[in-house]
């Protein structure tokens, strides 16, 4: 996997863990992400997650369509596709390869997943993409660099698929 997405990755999950250990220990958000304690104060790395790369793109003109392709390799190994529609302010198309990681088993989580997806892209620029359970379970953290024109943060339903 490029060196540059993995670094974009590594720091976006740092991130999201970060947030999710500051909410109050009695929130859903808190004990859907119990696990992540052992990760405090560490970079997150390979073991024991599994790593992904593939592409994702969005279009939209206040109804977006995203779709977002992975190979998951590592123990965890298959390929996961998590596709969305819905309204939005969002104005603008990209594409991005986009690397990241899992910090479940993608197969345990198929089927309705929640996301947010923040782009902020005018002609090159850089993507986010956050998959988490309706409790607030981080699923995994995907970042790249774009190529399009697209300002927009998006969050809503989608389905995640395994194969």
């Amino acid at each position: 996997m490029n060196k540059r997405l993995v670094e974009i990755a590594e720091s976006v999950l740092a991130e999201q863990i970060e947030k999710i250990l500051q909410t109050p220990a009695d929130s859903d958000v808190a004990k859907a992400n119990h696990h992540l304690l052992e990760y405090r104060g560490t970079e997150p790395n390979a073991d024991g997650f599994g790593i992904a790369a593939g592409e994702l793109s969005c279009v939209g003109v206040f109804f977006y369509a995203l779709d977002c392709t992975l190979i998951v390799t590592g123990s965890q190994s298959c390929a996961v596709t998590f596709n969305a529609i819905g309204f939005s302010w969002d104005v603008g198309a990209f594409t991005a390869q986009v690397g990241g990681t899992w910090l479940v088993d993608p197969k345990t989580v198929a089927g309705k997943c929640h996301f947010t997806c923040v782009v902020v892209d005018v002609g090159e620029g850089a993507v986010s993409l956050t998959l988490y359970s309706e409790h607030g379970q981080l699923y995994g953290t995907f970042a790249g660099d774009t190529e399009g024109g697209d300002i927009a943060d998006i969050s809503g339903t989608g389905t995640l698929t395994v194969s």
